[in-house]
């Protein structure tokens, strides 16, 4: 089965993608910028590359149009075309390839939309070291002072519920009050 337009335009566009972006970026001021400039630029080429009206591939005609206007003083040579950038650049000539419909469907097929992904995309995992207390935003010291105020609270309980059971526990303690007579009582007996 022959190869659907989009792509292969996306293909032969993948392995330039970082120097593109950096020829958007020296012909854009931000970032944004550059990624709009790409988008229209790629739009146009892509148009063309469905046609059959270019007169070379792909990748040199979006590199030819990139290089008119360079402002002066802003290339930039080492700049990576981010992975979402990537995506979007792919969605936009796929969303192209789907509304020019052109060469009788030979554009694109379902199987084109889904292209290899790229792990800088994918979903990051949690680990199982993460702390459980991290979504409460509370400093080392906040959580030392909290973790030691539970401590203080579960001792006092404790010893309350420890001395309450004691005294209960031994049935010939009288609780009446002592009277002056047992009191004389108990000290003369005493060794």
């Amino acid at each position: 089965m022959a190869e659907p337009l989009s792509k292969r335009f996306i293909l032969e566009l993948e392995p330039a993608r970082d120097r593109l972006y950096a020829a958007a970026l020296a012909r854009a001021a931000t970032p944004r910028a550059a990624e709009a400039l790409l988008q229209r630029t790629v739009r146009d080429v892509f148009q063309s590359f469905a046609a059959g009206t270019l007169k070379t591939g792909g990748l040199p005609a979006v590199e030819a149009e990139l290089g008119k206007d360079v402002v002066a003083g802003a290339a930039v040579t080492d700049a990576a075309m981010p992975a979402d950038t990537w995506a979007r650049l792919t969605a936009t000539v796929q969303v192209e390839a789907a509304r020019s419909g052109a060469v009788a469907g030979k554009a694109i097929n379902p199987e084109s939309v889904q292209m290899m992904a790229d792990p800088l995309l994918a979903p990051k995992k949690s680990g199982a070291g993460e702390d459980p207390f991290d979504g409460l935003n509370l400093s080392p010291p906040s959580r030392f002072m909290i973790a030691a105020g539970i401590a203080i609270v579960l001792g006092l309980g404790l010893s309350i519920y420890i001395l309450s059971r004691r005294s209960a526990s031994h049935p010939t303690t009288s609780t009446a009050p002592a009277t002056s007579a047992a009191i004389s009582q108990a000290v003369s007996t005493a060794p």
